[in-house]
């Protein structure tokens, strides 16, 4: 059977058999029929061939990233021969070698700001002044201002969300800029797939000192505590191979 080569990604050389300099590749021997240009593209198609590789893909970064620094590569990258992964440690051996100085003890990790919005707006209802006010005005308004009043109020609520939403965001974004410089702001995730946590308002890769991971859970912590009767709650994930932070 003929067999390719599948590159998970590259860690400093660790006396493997595909290496360069003091680069090795992170890899395994797949066989063609799966692998291959054509079979390649079929089995993308096939969603429970798909599943297993791509979670065997995600586990074997891992399970490195435990051990050692690790470049991970994307998903299905294949090779045909061992010199043609060594010609490729070569031609991006200046690359690899700053990406791997740059994740050296350091860890990947997601930090995600979710509100949910009834309760969001029951708090500052409860607590914001000039809210407070104009509810209380239009409860003991005649019906004719009381109209008036009440898309005025309307509007207020919806600034003041709003508003609330920006700072705390804000806030916990300046909060992070002071424990690392490698961030990235990412695409909030789909209402559709967080309703049970809420709105998605700040989706936040960090890429940390190991040192300082307990700094950032006590930071989560604590936004968990200070504004969880606001409707705020806080998730943090990792450690992750660093995707987010190799081109």
């Amino acid at each position: 059977m003929n067999e390719l080569i599948y590159v998970y990604g590259v860690t400093p050389n660790d006396n493997c058999e595909i290496a360069f300099n003091n680069l090795s590749a992170l890899y395994e021997y797949v066989p063609e029929s799966e692998f291959g240009e054509g079979s390649f593209q079929n089995n993308l198609q096939n969603t429970e061939w798909l599943t297993e590789k791509a979670l065997a893909h995600q586990t074997t970064l891992e399970q490195a990233a435990k051990e050692k620094i690790v470049i991970p590569f994307k998903f299905g990258s294949i090779f045909k021969s061992a010199d043609n992964v060594v010609q490729m440690l070569k031609e991006k051996h200046q690359q690899f070698e700053l990406l791997l100085e740059k994740l050296r003890e350091r860890e990947e990790w997601g930090i995600k700001l979710f509100y949910e919005s009834t309760s969001l707006t029951s708090w500052i209802e409860e607590h914001h002044e000039t809210i407070t006010q104009l509810n209380t005005e239009l409860k003991n308004s005649t019906p004719g201002k009381a109209f008036l009043l009440k898309k005025q109020y309307e509007t207020k609520i919806r600034e003041a969300v709003k508003a609330e939403i920006n700072a705390v965001r804000q806030q916990l974004y300046t909060e992070i800029q002071t424990l690392t410089d490698h961030f990235k702001l990412e695409k909030e995730t789909d209402r559709s797939l967080t309703r049970e946590k809420g709105i998605n308002t700040l989706n936040l890769p960090i890429l940390i000192q190991k040192t300082k991971v307990d700094q950032v859970q006590t930071l989560v912590e604590n936004y968990r505590k200070n504004y969880g009767e606001r409707g705020f709650s806080l998730e943090l994930t990792g450690p992750w191979p660093p995707y987010n932070f190799v081109d």
